[in-house]
């Protein structure tokens, strides 16, 4: 994924990643810290799920949190 920072500041970005089955039913939930994300600026990030996710899967930003 991509963090975008619009501020004049510096931030780090806590974002919460749900993966969900082809039926759109819940599999994992998995939270991404992105620190120090410059001014203006964007940095890229991975979310990996900890389980062995099989089948078509899709994935939802469900919340982000600069601070």
């Amino acid at each position: 994924m991509t963090v975008t920072n619009p501020t004049s500041d510096p931030h780090t970005y806590t974002v919460s990643v749900s993966f969900k089955n082809q039926d759109g039913s819940l599999l994992d939930v998995v939270v991404v810290t992105v620190p120090d994300v410059s001014a203006h600026g964007a940095a890229q990030a991975t979310a990996r799920s900890h389980r062995d996710l099989t089948g078509a899967t899709s994935v939802e930003i469900t919340a982000a949190v600069r601070h």
